[in-house]
């Protein structure tokens, strides 16, 4: 999963991640998931209480454990992550085609192919569209 954050940090929305993780612990993959820009809430569940204050440098919504988290805690996280995550300023592209605009939201594209002024835009679920258009003219805005 590091890997596929590593490639589009902002694949996932909300993760949870244990801190110890055989080789590594979720501190340390937390940090390198941000180092490369992933944006996602996270949220720390797991059995030990060593590194919760060093789990504030990530930023996480929340550190649970895993012997003392209700149920009811748990969905009142994971309810305040989907909140966070809903709230965000999305960046996005603008471009148009035979006289439509579109709108696409800059992390749903996998990466963009341009040539001799036709690009395609590649999406993270495997489709494309086309559209004639010179890079400088393509705008990329935030909404939110």
């Amino acid at each position: 999963m590091l890997f596929d954050l590593i490639e589009s940090p902002n694949l996932a929305d909300i993760i949870y991640l244990d801190i110890m993780m055989g080789k590594t612990n979720g501190i340390d993959m937390a940090k390198k998931m941000r180092y490369h820009g992933c944006k996602a809430e996270i949220i720390f569940l797991t059995n030990s209480e060593d590194y919760v204050y060093e789990a504030f440098d990530i930023a996480p919504v929340q550190y649970l454990l895993k012997d003392s988290t209700t149920e009811g805690k748990f969905e009142q996280v994971f309810l305040k992550a989907v909140s966070l995550s809903a709230n965000k300023k999305q960046e996005i592209i603008i471009f148009e085609a035979d006289g439509i605009s579109q709108i696409i939201p800059l992390n749903e594209i996998s990466f963009l192919e341009i040539w001799k002024r036709i690009v395609e835009v590649h999406y993270s679920n495997g489709k494309s569209d086309k559209f004639y258009r010179t890079f400088r003219k393509i705008r990329g805005r935030t909404q939110g």
